[in-house]
């Protein structure tokens, strides 16, 4: 793939594209489903106090939730272990600004987004 950066807002000044590069990701996300057999869904959104991050997973292990703004800074952070099966947990919005985030699910293997809109 080949990227390109817009300088302005409206697109007519930009850096070109860059060479072609080839990379592989662990896993795809589309409409809160990822194509590795993953579920993994955030709602409701848009929130406005709370949301509930749902996801599956095929063994137990460690899991770390980021919740991060649009300057890129980290606003929550969790550590938390995964069941076999089914997994839910409770994300209280109640202290965040209006604004859009970003939920990053990650594991030793695996990294899942999903915008979550809080209102």
């Amino acid at each position: 793939r080949s990227i390109q950066t817009n300088c302005n807002a409206s697109g007519s000044i930009n850096s070109g594209f860059s060479p072609s590069k080839t990379f592989t990701t662990l896993a795809r996300l589309e409409n809160g489903v990822t194509t590795n057999n993953n579920s993994f869904n955030v709602y409701p959104n848009p929130a406005s106090d709370q949301a509930t991050i749902v996801f599956s997973s095929d063994k137990e292990e460690a899991y770390t939730i980021h919740l991060i703004d649009i300057t890129g800074r980290v606003v929550f952070d969790c550590n938390e272990p995964s069941v076999i099966g089914d997994n839910q947990f409770q994300l209280n919005l109640s202290e965040l600004t209006k604004g859009i985030y970003i939920v990053i699910l990650q594991n030793r293997d695996t990294l899942l987004q999903s915008k979550i809109v809080v209102q």
